[in-house]
């Protein structure tokens, strides 16, 4: 017998054993909220007589979609570039070991060619602490584009995801921080976002920028793949039950606007601490009353239940 085989047969069984009974766990505590009937006629009436408004010519006519699962990717090896072979610092400073001008250069991984064939011509690599899924990258010249609300800003950043950023067509513009001022994009599966607790941890793209220029940017990345057992694919509620079950549980009053519905994925629950499964939920944004600010809710597209998430949380993949 070829125990060494057998042994991770064995680890094989108990990860996909793990992974399916975390997937049960995190379906049983979702909290299912009562629904209309499936074709929406009359959560459609309810709406109507409450003057709640939205569009119904731009809803999602989306019938299934599948719970997926998403794996962190590891950028770098274990063992960086030597020393002596690193990169000039970009202050001109000491490295880990005294020297001047050189620093400990990273290791990329073979997988990411996008990254080697530009690293040394449009940008520096750098691994930040112990973290090897996560990278910051540096641009030698800085990135020329538009504010966000410009109509030449979609695509300039295709361009830019295009030339600089692994993966980069995976990625799509979610939203400017308030506080920093960087812009914010998430991964998408299959042209739908994807969104987590946690989006600077999973999935996420942060662009630095100042004058109308990128800089820098954060970047990791999640592979993603659909889960294939008798969960995966849904019959998913329509967009109208799901506007329903937020004015049902007041997060839209009387007179408020339903202005945006997409389909999404989010809440990964970790399977382990590289990997987390999200569901499908109808991703909508609500103006909850007149003269209220505008904010997103997330409403399993499944069971109907609602995830509110934090102001901050709202870019989270």
């Amino acid at each position: 017998m070829n125990w060494s085989r057998t042994k991770m047969i064995f680890l094989v069984a108990f990860l996909a054993l793990d992974l399916f009974l975390g997937f049960r766990l995190y379906e049983a505590r979702q909290f299912t909220i009562p629904v209309q009937d499936s074709n929406g006629q009359s959560a459609k009436d309810e709406l109507k007589y409450q003057n709640i408004t939205y569009h119904p010519e731009e809803l999602p006519q989306i019938k299934e979609a599948s719970y997926i699962k998403g794996e962190l990717v590891s950028f770098f090896e274990d063992t960086p570039v030597p020393n002596d072979q690193g990169q000039p610092s970009p202050d001109g400073g000491k490295d880990n070991k005294g020297g001047k001008g050189k620093i400990n250069q990273p290791r990329l991984k073979p997988f990411a060619r996008d990254l080697q064939f530009i690293e040394g011509k449009k940008v520096q690599v750098i691994r930040q602490g112990n973290d090897k899924a996560e990278i910051f990258v540096k641009l030698l010249k800085p990135f020329a584009i538009s504010e966000p609300s410009s109509e030449t800003f979609s695509s300039e950043l295709a361009t830019f995801l295009k030339t600089y950023v692994y993966q980069g067509g995976e990625y799509r513009y979610w939203k400017t921080d308030e506080s920093t001022g960087m812009y914010i994009l998430v991964q998408s599966y299959k042209d739908h976002p994807v969104f987590a607790k946690s989006t600077f941890e999973n999935g996420a793209l942060r662009l630095f920028h100042a004058n109308g220029q990128i800089t820098d940017y954060k970047q990791t990345y999640l592979k993603i793949t659909p889960i294939e057992n008798s969960a995966g694919k849904k019959m998913i509620l329509s967009p109208i039950n799901a506007i329903y079950a937020l004015f049902n549980h007041n997060y839209i009053s009387t007179g408020g606007e339903v202005e945006d519905v997409e389909l999404s994925y989010y809440n990964g629950l970790e399977a382990n601490r590289d990997t987390k499964i999200f569901a499908p939920y109808w991703h909508v944004k609500v103006m909850p009353s007149p003269g209220k600010k505008a904010r997103w809710y997330f409403v399993n597209a499944v069971n109907g239940a609602i995830q509110v998430p934090d102001q901050e949380d709202e870019t989270a993949g």
